[in-house]
């Protein structure tokens, strides 16, 4: 497909700037010499196109010029995939198409701070995906759209993924040892373990293995050099832990596991007051004995001391030590914390970023009101922000707020380029991102950010979560399911997995299936009424609507004010059961209620019998929404009348 391309573009972590012929890596200039950055050009305009070889050559040397054309071609796309830190066997960028030439694979972005809405923005803007809608007519053919999507996800899981070649090193910080055993104690080196790994994630030339996926490797440090062929890293950072009263001594070893030798060890004393600067100090180290060379900004980062108070840093420690076990008393007791850290330092930003993601945590588990809980998120996030504008956290947590309470699409966007921009390493920028083109019907651009999340951190249960969610509402329930199976083998009692499971099943067609992994997530949901808006959901989608009726008759009574705590669930009962209009009021009373679901309507599968509906149309269209949305496919209709295993 050929366009033309702005000024300036953004994929991956590469931005390309076309009038001053520069390219950046993380805001550090790239060489490349003036033929490759032709050749490169060249892929970015045809982005998802084949590139014939003959095509760059014309691009690249003028008529009549007396060169070996196949011979300087392979220099400079070798030079380009050099500078891209690409590979040519599993390509993220610029994949070779034997006897044919190359194509760019790829999405783009803009990389400067418009954004527009979905329906109104450049084509060049979103990639592959929505470069073919603006092909089509208005409106758009939503099951083409969805095929082209479900394609190239395919193909780009099959790629695999080139990431570890951006970055010249790498380092896994496993979870420090608490040798004291004092269980009162583990929030300590968690925390000391997290804080290592945050400053060290500062810096844009190193991989660093994120908290998530390091501390699967708690208690096992026997096989360092299977470790760090597991993390697909050159060194591990090991730390043991000891505190007496106010005394602490931690030791810390760098290890090559591959030649399993020792880089670099040392013994620090000290007490809780000098935890901030032992940290900081072990960071440094690491970055000597690995000889990555800092910026200024980064060693500014590096010497940054978050808070003055050591109380405060410690309630922090504790907060974040209960906030990631990712249960309902785990948030409560997090909550807790950060509101004690905030109280001791009121300008700790880290503080008033931890309090966001927990309210936002308090939302996900429905404990709370959507009015209520993110519009605490939303004030904490942008507090954090008023106190420090580079917490790329606390942008992407005020974007997910944005999206899913404010249905604010173009602040959202304009916060996650920001949060991406300053933290192209940490995950939780390009995960909420994904959520953003899902909620656009953008399944491509989608699976592209939640797969860079993924790469950073490859045992993360929410992003995996997220890829299966991916598959799910672009209608491949195949790998829906086999991707949410693999997520409940990471962590079997993450319930959302469970449930968006028998979602697959049951729109498979495979009952039995969907009803035995209904069971388990209620169980693990330990929530009633949630309980019965998903029996009542799966029931109907299996075909059992006695159920439906059922559940629907018991949640009525929570869908209205004050609360409207279950009305977008309703509202998918009705539907599923004909009830039309009894579906749109309760839609309208779920966007009375801010409710989380209804950032997904335009590609939830539970309401396409209201896509037809004139009414359906002008609330997408109110709310900002894209008003094509992919229907199921033949395909998976036909599936479902032959599968009740």
């Amino acid at each position: 497909m050929n366009f033309s391309l702005p000024t300036r573009i953004r994929f991956g972590l590469f931005e390309i700037d076309i009038r001053s012929g520069e390219l950046r890596r993380k805001g550090s200039k790239v060489n490349l010499q003036a033929q490759p950055f032709q050749a490169l050009v060249l892929l970015l305009e045809r982005q998802g196109d084949v590139v014939t070889r003959e095509e760059l050559s014309k691009r690249l040397w003028p008529a009549n010029t007396f060169v070996d054309f196949d011979r300087g071609l392979n220099k400079a796309i070798n030079k380009v995939r050099a500078a891209l830190g690409d590979n040519a066997e599993k390509p993220r960028y610029i994949e070779t198409l034997p006897q044919r030439g190359y194509r760019f694979i790829a999405s783009l972005s803009p990389s400067d701070s418009h954004t527009a809405s979905p329906r109104d923005e450049p084509t060049q803007l979103l990639g592959p995906v929505y470069a073919l809608e603006k092909t089509l007519t208005t409106p758009r053919s939503p099951d083409l759209v969805w095929a082209v999507a479900a394609n190239e996800s395919e193909e780009m899981i099959k790629r695999g993924s080139s990431f570890d070649s951006m970055f010249l090193d790498s380092i896994a910080v496993l979870p420090f040892e608490n040798s004291g055993g004092e269980p009162d104690m583990e929030y300590l080196s968690d925390g000391i373990t997290a804080s290592i790994i945050n400053n060290l994630s500062q810096i844009h030339a190193l991989r660093v293995v994120p908290r998530t996926t390091a501390s699967r490797y708690r208690g096992k440090l026997g096989d360092l050099a299977q470790a760090g062929r597991e993390l697909r890293v050159r060194v591990v950072l090991t730390g043991r832990i000891f505190q007496r009263g106010d005394a602490l001594s931690i030791n810390v070893e760098l290890i090559d596991p591959a030649h399993e030798s020792q880089l670099w060890g040392a013994h620090f004393n000290g007490n809780s007051d000098d935890i901030l600067s032992i940290q900081n100090e072990i960071a440094t180290r690491v970055t000597s004995k690995l000889e990555v060379r800092l910026n200024n900004e980064e060693k500014r980062q590096l010497a940054k001391r978050p808070t003055a108070s050591r109380e405060a840093y410690h309630l922090l420690l504790k907060s974040l030590f209960w906030a990631n076990k990712w249960t309902p008393d785990g948030v409560r007791k997090g909550v807790d914390y950060a509101r004690q850290a905030i109280d001791v330092d009121p300008v700790y930003a880290e503080a008033w970023t931890a309090l966001a993601y927990l309210f936002v945590l308090i939302g996900f588990f429905g404990d709370a009101p959507p009015a209520e809980i993110f519009s605490r998120a939303k004030a904490a996030a942008a507090k954090a922000l008023e106190i420090d504008d580079s917490q790329s956290d606390a942008h992407a947590t005020l974007a997910y707020v944005q999206m899913v309470y404010d249905r604010d699409w173009h602040s959202a966007r304009k916060g996650l380029v920001r949060a991406i921009e300053l933290g192209p390493t940490l995950a939780n920028g390009h995960w909420v991102y994904s959520h953003w083109y899902l909620t656009q019907g953008l399944y491509l651009e989608s699976m592209t950010e939640a797969k860079i999340a993924l790469d950073l951190d490859p045992l993360s249960v929410q992003f995996n979560y997220q890829v299966g969610a991916i598959y799910f509402f672009s209608r491949q329930y195949d790998r829906a399911i086999e991707q949410l199976r693999a997520t409940n083998e990471l962590d079997p009692l993450f319930a959302p997995s469970r449930q968006l499971l028998a979602a697959s099943y049951a729109q498979n067609g495979m009952r039995s299936k969907a009803i035995a992994e209904v069971k388990k997530g209620v169980e693990l949901a330990r929530n009633n009424s949630h309980s019965k808006a998903l029996w009542g959901i799966i029931g109907a989608m299996s075909g059992n609507m006695v159920e439906a009726r059922q559940s629907l008759e018991q949640l009525k009574r929570e869908s209205k004010p004050p609360n409207f705590s279950f009305a977008y669930q309703c509202a998918s009962l009705h539907a599923l059961l004909g009830e039309t209009d009894d579906a749109f009021t309760c839609l309208g009373l779920a966007r009375q209620g801010h409710s989380v679901q209804l950032a997904y309507v335009a590609i939830a599968q539970e309401l396409e019998c209201l896509h037809e509906d004139p009414r359906f149309r002008e609330m997408l269209l109110d709310m900002g929404l894209p008003i094509a949305i992919p229907k199921t496919s033949s395909r998976s209709k036909a599936e479902s009348n032959g599968k009740t295993q």
